[in-house]
Parts: structure tokens; C-alpha cells; sequence
């Protein structure tokens, strides 16, 4: 690499925080766009970020922070992403610098006032969730890879999601999350195989999801039941009978006695397109034999409710199949404590992703 005595012009960005604590979280060299070999070097404190970055070029200051696909701006989110997820607290930005230096003297200082500075989140948020995620996975964000922009794209959206003004726009921003993180992982070119991917991961390596695992351990068919719409979730995903097979491979691939319940108790919706197509001996055996030995697969019912049934969901906000969800008089009807439920569930699937991304 060339020396850096090339790269005369220097910018230190500062980023302090209203916080006490000076303790370091990290301190790196981390690389930037086509920068070969060169790097800048990132400092994040309890109180502050510290972004050194040397350059051959001169910068234009405004277009540090202006320009979102500038590589230096790029690093401040890096930096940012990284001091919310591993402080899992929602703290206030206080001061924005730019100091910039030629040849080792200072020639420029540019400031954002607190009133100009948009904050990523507000201090009443609750972040605290975050906690969970490991250090050095999240470490991945600083690598200047496909994989890294996909994790930082994820968490971009998993931290402003506790900042969303609706329990709507929080889960769709997990989706988004979730999305960027699957379609990394399974490097597939569809929806429904990029899906499939995670939830053959899910049931192959449960260790890697221990925290979607321990949750979904926790429920009973009539908690899950109570939150789920389940017979519009069938209606919807099995709506005519070219999908009977679909269904039946839908129920039969699926071991735990929960699900099984659930989907004993709803099976009048589609016995027709079963009993038509020869396949509800078959299915009706199946619920029996799990539901009789009680057989638990924590596996299956994550997957089922975090990809399957949340996709659904999904689908449903997002393609303006019904009314605006912000347009009701009482605070919470049956389907904002369904989203609120499933939002829970979705991020400790996203922090197990996170937290298991080196074994992909």
C-alpha cells in the first residue's frame, strides 16, 4: 500500500452523546469503499464516536453528512449502528464536529448544532433488547463485503424499528431486517426458497436460535391461538383447491403438537379440498399421531410462525388489503396485539441471526 503520507487531507469526525460513561465499546481499523488497502480508524465510547479518515482527495465537508453514499458517511452509520446495538440504550446525540486537516494543520472545523442534528432515536425508546447481541457478531457490519452491507442494512432497520410511530411500522421494519438478513444467507433468487432456506437452517442447527427457541418453548396452543388469526392465515395462503397438496404438505411438515392443535381445530375450513383430493386420511392421522404423543418441535413452530405465518402478515399491511391500521378509536384492537406479539418474536430471531452469522 502506499504510505500515508499521500493522503495529506485528514477529517476528524466527533460524535458525543449525552452520556456519562467514557468506556470504550471499539476501537478499529475499518476498511471503505474501493479504498484497496487504506482504512479509517473508528473509536466508539460510551459518551462519543471518533472517526479518523485519511484521504488523497479533498472532500467537500457539507457532503460528508449530505451525501448519504459518501464513504465517510457510510462509516458514521457503521459507527452509529454499532453504538446502539452494543449500548442497547436509547441516547440522544448532543454534538456533531468536523474538524479537517491539511498536511497535519488544522484548516477547517464544521459544527451541527443538537437543534439541527435529526436523531436516530429518542430517549424514551426502548432499545434494551438489544443487549443481546454479541460483540464481535456484530462486528461483522464493519467488513467491506456484501455480507457486512447486508447485516448493516439489517440492523439499520432493527434499530430504528423500536423508534417506529405505530406497532405496524415497527414490524414492518423487522421485516426488512429480516429480509436483508435471509436473502444474504440463502443467496437464493426467490422469496419463497430464501424462506425455506432459513427455516430448513432453523430446524438443522436449533442451537444457533437459542433465543427464538427458549420463547417459543414457553407457548401453549391456546396462548398462540388467542394471538393468531389463523383461519384467515389458511383462507388466505390455501385459498383454492389446486392448493389442497399445498396444504396438506403444510400441515404434514410440521411436528409440533401446538401447531397440530391449532390446526385440528381449524381443519372444517379446508376438509372439503382435502376429502376432494383423497389427502385428509393422511392429514387428520398426522394431527392425531402428534397430538396423542404430545411431541414438542420447538424448530418447527419458530419457523412456522416467524416465516410462514409472519409473511402473511406481511403481505396483508403491506399490499393494501385493508384499511390503514392508524385509522381506529380504542387503543389497541386483536390485530395491533398480534403485530405487538410478533414483533417480539421476530427480533429474537433477527439477534440469533446476527449472533449465528459466521455459520453460514
Amino acid at each position: 500500500a502506499t504510505t500515508v503520507s499521500t493522503r495529506k487531507h485528514k477529517y476528524v469526525i466527533t460524535i458525543d452523546f449525552a452520556k456519562e460513561s467514557n468506556n470504550k465499546i471499539y476501537n478499529g481499523e475499518v476498511p471503505y469503499p474501493f479504498s484497496k488497502s487504506y482504512t479509517d480508524t473508528v473509536s466508539v465510547f460510551g459518551n462519543k464516536i471518533i472517526i479518523v479518515a485519511q484521504r488523497s482527495n479533498k472532500v467537500k465537508i457539507s457532503g460528508i453528512f449530505e451525501n448519504y453514499t459518501s464513504a465517510i458517511y457510510t462509516q458514521i452509520v457503521k459507527a452509529l449502528v454499532y453504538y446502539y446495538c452494543i449500548s442497547g440504550e436509547a441516547i440522544e446525540i448532543s454534538d456533531i464536529s468536523l474538524d479537517y486537516f491539511y498536511k497535519s494543520e488544522l484548516k477547517a472545523t464544521h459544527r451541527i448544532e443538537n437543534k439541527n442534528i435529526n436523531q436516530i432515536v429518542s430517549k424514551t425508546e426502548q432499545l434494551s433488547i438489544l443487549k443481546n447481541l454479541n460483540h464481535d457478531a456484530v462486528n461483522v457490519i464493519f467488513e467491506e463485503t456484501q455480507r457486512g452491507h447486508s447485516y448493516l442494512i439489517a440492523l439499520t432497520h432493527l434499530v430504528k424499528s423500536y423508534c417506529s410511530e405505530s406497532p405496524y411500522d415497527a414490524f414492518e421494519r423487522k421485516w426488512k431486517a429480516f429480509n436483508a438478513v435471509y436473502r444474504q444467507v440463502s443467496g437464493l433468487e426467490t422469496e419463497f426458497k430464501r424462506q425455506s432456506f432459513v427455516r430448513k437452517d432453523l430446524v438443522d442447527n436449533p442451537e444457533h436460535y437459542p433465543l427464538i427457541i427458549d420463547e417459543v418453548n414457553k407457548l401453549n396452543t391456546d396462548t398462540i391461538r388467542s394471538k393468531v388469526r389463523w383461519i384467515k392465515f389458511i383462507h388466505n395462503n390455501f385459498s383454492t383447491i389446486k392448493q389442497a397438496e399445498n396444504y396438506k404438505n403444510f400441515v404434514l411438515s410440521n411436528d409440533d403438537y401446538r401447531l397440530a392443535e391449532i390446526n385440528q381445530s381449524t381443519i372444517t375450513v379446508r376438509e372439503d379440498f382435502l376429502k376432494e383430493k383423497g389427502f385428509y386420511e393422511d392429514v387428520t392421522a398426522h394431527l392425531a399421531d402428534i397430538i396423542s404423543n404430545k411431541r414438542i418441535n420447538n424448530s418447527h413452530l419458530a419457523a412456522t410462525l416467524c416465516i410462514k405465518y409472519m409473511y402473511f402478515v406481511r403481505n396483508k399491511s403491506v399490499h393494501a388489503e385493508k384499511i390503514d391500521s392508524s385509522f381506529r378509536l380504542t387503543a389497541l384492537s386483536k390485530e395491533e396485539n398480534e403485530i405487538i406479539w410478533l414483533s417480539n418474536l421476530l427480533d429474537l430471531l433477527l439477534i440469533d441471526l446476527v449472533n449465528g452469522h459466521e455459520h453460514f
